[in-house]
């Protein structure tokens, strides 16, 4: 768990899945990262956690 989040409730599960998708999945590479402009505000309960990411098929490690 992400050491910013550790307040938040047992049913939200913060998860590094880039790491894993590197490591188990080789044929996908990450495009780009769009941080979330609308961070959760633990003062007000608003926002969210979410940022956006993009995976795509990388060729290169297909035709090895």
């Amino acid at each position: 768990m992400d050491a910013q989040h550790e307040g938040t409730n047992k049913h939200i599960k913060h998860r590094c899945f880039i790491k894993w998708i590197e490591k188990n999945i080789k044929s996908r590479q990450l495009i780009y990262h769009v941080p979330n402009i609308y961070s959760f505000n633990e003062s007000n309960s608003s926002g969210s956690f979410a940022d956006f990411y993009n995976c795509q098929k990388d060729i290169s490690v297909l035709r090895k």
